[in-house]
């Protein structure tokens, strides 16, 4: 999986060629006392839409298994001004030229990264985790959304559940975008799409699993291009 910050192109991270995913600590607060919890990894995170609404970010974090109190944490004085992000502003291509906008008849849209993290077997004194590493064939995308569609729909025809040996390979590319200098794209360009047509209110939906194939083009399960007006984002990843 590849990931780029373009404004210089700069690429901040490539979990396909890196054993061990960068590792930090995050503080948590009560009443007079913080604690730092050390070797924090990200283990999965996903975006999600439902219609034309905001979208929902969930994030799930790793730590080493230690605690450690402190007396206080410095927080940023002035935090980044957030900038919603709306269901409304996903373009959607799916289908084997990768050109086949399906925006118009989207319902929702999810996106899950995950890392498939081992504990490596590890023969050091302590309890704690000394290393995460990213499991086989990981980091994992996830992507799956739903459609107005019914069986008689193209979407539907890039599955074949009659015959499997004929499953159309597709091309999945999605967009976020604010502005032409503010997006987010990612591009699957090899998957299969498992889809499944069940009524829904007065209308007939499709739910599109796209699962991803690790494969040289994308080097790995696919591609982040990220743009963004923050110069301070622009830095690559240790």
């Amino acid at each position: 999986m590849m990931i780029h910050e373009l404004a210089s192109c700069t690429t901040v991270g490539c979990p396909s060629l890196t054993v061990t995913p960068p590792r930090t600590s995050r503080p948590s607060g009560s009443t007079n006392t913080w604690f730092s919890y050390k070797g924090a990894v990200l283990e999965s995170f996903s975006v999600e839409f439902n219609g034309k609404g905001p979208g929902a970010i969930t994030m799930t974090i790793k730590n080493d298994g230690s605690e450690t109190a402190q007396p206080g944490a410095v927080l940023p004085a002035t935090p980044y001004a957030a900038t919603r992000l709306y269901g409304y502003q996903v373009n959607t291509k799916l289908g084997p030229a990768g050109t086949e906008d399906i925006s118009s008849i989207m319902r929702s849209w999810k996106l899950t990264v995950s890392m498939g993290s081992v504990e490596p077997p590890s023969m050091t004194a302590g309890v704690f985790v000394a290393e995460q590493q990213y499991g086989l064939k990981n980091p994992k995308i996830d992507v799956e959304l739903a459609v107005k569609a019914d069986k008689g729909h193209a979407v539907y025809g890039y599955y074949n559940p009659v015959d499997q040996t004929t499953v159309t390979t597709v091309k999945h590319i999605a967009t976020i975008s604010v502005n032409s200098n503010r997006q987010i794209v990612l591009t699957n360009s090899q998957a299969k799409a498992v889809v499944q047509i069940k009524p829904s209110g007065s209308e007939f939906q499709g739910t599109v699993k796209v699962m991803e194939e690790h494969q040289a083009t994308d080097a790995g399960p696919g591609v982040f291009v990220c743009k963004t007006g923050v110069t301070a984002w622009l830095a690559a990843t240790p």
